[in-house]
């Protein structure tokens, strides 16, 4: 059960960044 815990924390930390990547990528274009 931690193990997936730990996961579900790890795939929203990732998402997180590859968000924060694409919107400073969209503010650079703009």
């Amino acid at each position: 059960m931690v193990k997936i815990e730990i996961l579900k924390i790890n795939i929203v930390f990732l998402n997180y960044k590859t968000l924060e990547n694409k919107t400073k990528l969209v503010l650079l274009i703009a």
